[in-house]
């Protein structure tokens, strides 16, 4: 019975009927996974999963594909060609995680450049760039140079801020065949990363408008024109484009708020963050879309959506908390990362990470989906005026961490404590020009009247150097923090609200600042993202004791420390 499934489910798909629902039937595969690998052994049977291995290979249609290649890497191990097309195809698709263990499997002996040119890319996608330079490296001794790797290690060099390396690898463009419209725009990228921001301007206005890459050129003009707070030309100038992508959406949707246009915003948001792929899982396994639907004595699954980081689900957890007072009676879940659940978990609602979603799924009938930015949406559908709901406390307090941290510092001395936070995480390409380099910081961190702690612990070791020069500037010891491996920021809570101040550029680290209510300071770009394009004394969360600080003119970060050194000053 179990085999002729099966092999009706391959008559299907060589028939060109695709409409098996990947994730169910993957649950179908894994839950039969043993019995199967034991029919594999008839050779019929075999030969019709090869066979509808590499017609899906030619159709392109990788969700079935890697599915069945599974099964078949599963049966054979050993067979390295698989295994390489089963990590590829994982690649392609975006399931990182799963593409980086399946080429684990593979031997590095057995490593042929188009091994490493594959590793290169897996890496560069999991922003991990130095490996990726490395495995670069590696391609360039086997192969030599070529425009991909060239340009693939300017990027990597460039989210690193390595700046004097890519002044020496620039040399490389005019090895290879790379076109001159390509070269002038990466020169653009270099010059707006160091935050030249006039001339990147000047530049692109100067650009020619015969341009091949015409989308990368409106991306990389919009991005410029947005710093300046054009946001009208920036917005035309991204829908120029002939085929908005889901990134284009999301920096739409960031140019429209910022602008006013709160209700293209929204839609722009939504669009950009919903998970098409579980809205059908969802649909496929009997539950429902929330539409309005009365909740009473239901349950309602909450998931954060795609590109929604950890800063966007503290800003938006206000509309769970929302629906939690407006439906008593319903069971809400917050599905996100397991390690997240000590930030959100509370007696009315739970947290469950998106891999354990199908222990939910027994009773779908009374179960209904949105996402979180769903929720956004449907209540600002409703307001007549477009107004942030009101931020309420919800981030927990742990007595026993609060009271080590205090005890912590005390043994230090009594100068006012300051947290300080430079940069983001580097795998937001925003974060590039939202970030400062720590040696900007000299102006401040002289203050010898304050004692300074590190709040970022993705150091360098240029960074390392810099703060172990300092005698006020402090690197607390990573072993302090193993507890936040399952429990998220458990103990950075209670250390910000042992801080007398937190300084910091736009992260995560500025949204739990704000939802704490301590006092902080927000260093933050010209044109700031739309959370912070707001009036101090109006912010988003309610937060009286916040501080914006502004660049005067796009990149320029001196206009920035200048006056937090001054306030700083008066402190003291």
């Amino acid at each position: 019975m179990l085999g002729q499934i099966f092999k009706d489910g391959i008559e299907n798909t060589l028939n060109s009927k695709f409409n098996l629902n990947p994730f169910i039937f993957n649950n179908f595969i894994q839950k039969n996974k043993n019995e199967l690998l034991k029919l594999i052994d008839n050779e019929e049977l075999l030969n019709d999963l090869i066979k509808v291995i590499n017609f899906l290979k030619k159709e392109k249609k990788l969700a079935l594909l890697i599915i069945y290649l599974d099964l078949f890497c599963s049966k054979f191990p050993d067979n390295y060609d698989a295994i390489l097309l089963l990590a590829k195809s994982s690649l392609m698709l975006g399931t990182l995680d799963a593409a980086e263990n399946t080429f684990k499997k593979i031997p590095t002996k057995l490593y042929t450049t188009e091994h490493l040119k594959i590793l290169s890319n897996l890496y560069f996608k999991r922003s991990n760039f130095e490996k990726c330079i490395k495995i670069i490296e590696n391609i360039r001794k086997q192969s030599g140079l070529d425009e991909v790797n060239v340009l693939m290690k300017l990027d990597c060099l460039l989210r690193l801020r390595r700046f004097k390396d890519i002044e020496n690898e620039i040399t490389n463009l005019s090895k290879v065949n790379i076109d001159e419209c390509t070269k002038k725009l990466f020169l653009i990228r270099f010059d707006i990363a160091q935050n030249n921001f006039e001339i990147g301007l000047n530049k692109i206005n100067d650009f020619d408008k015969n341009c091949k890459n015409k989308n990368e050129f409106n991306s990389i003009k919009s991005l410029i024109l947005g710093k300046f707070k054009k946001y009208d030309e920036a917005i035309n100038c991204l829908k120029s484009n002939n085929n908005l992508s889901e990134s284009h959406d999301y920096g739409l949707f960031n140019l429209y708020l910022s602008n006013g246009n709160f209700k293209s915003g929204v839609n722009y948001l939504y669009e950009a963050t919903k998970d098409t792929n579980l809205d059908e899982y969802f649909l496929s396994s009997g539950l429902k879309k929330w539409e309005d639907q009365d909740l009473d004595n239901k349950s309602l699954i909450v998931y954060q959506g795609k590109g929604i980081a950890l800063g966007d689900q503290i800003f938006f957890y206000r509309y769970i908390n929302f629906l939690n007072k407006n439906f008593p009676n319903t069971k809400i879940i917050f599905c996100t990362f397991e390690r997240l659940s000590y930030l959100f978990q509370s007696d009315k609602i739970k947290v469950i990470d998106l891999n354990k979603v199908d222990n939910l799924l027994h009773n779908p009938e009374n179960i209904y989906f949105i996402s979180l930015i769903g929720i956004f949406k449907k209540y600002h559908e409703k307001q007549d005026k477009f107004l942030i709901l009101k931020f309420e406390k919800f981030l927990p307090f742990h007595q026993k961490k609060y009271d080590f941290w205090k005890d912590y510092f005390l043994k230090f001395n009594y100068k006012k404590k300051i947290g300080v936070n430079w940069k983001g995480n580097l795998k937001y390409a925003q974060d590039l020009y939202r970030s400062l380099d720590i040696h900007q910081l000299d102006e401040v961190i002289n203050f010898n009247e304050f004692e300074f702690y590190n709040l970022n612990f993705d150091l360098s070791e240029n960074e390392i150097e810099y703060i172990n020069n300092k005698s006020n500037f402090h690197i607390i010891d990573k072993k302090l923090f193993s507890s936040e491996k399952t429990h998220a920021f458990i103990e950075t809570i209670e250390i910000l609200r042992n801080l007398d101040l937190v300084i910091t550029t736009d992260t995560a680290l500025a949204h739990l600042a704000a939802a704490l209510k301590i006092k902080a300071i927000f260093l933050l770009e010209f044109s700031p993202f739309w959370y912070w394009n707001t009036d101090e004394k109006n912010n988003y969360y309610d937060n009286d004791c916040i501080k914006f600080i502004n660049q005067n003119e796009p990149g320029n970060w001196s206009s920035v420390l200048k006056k937090l050194s001054k306030h700083l000053k008066e402190q003291d």
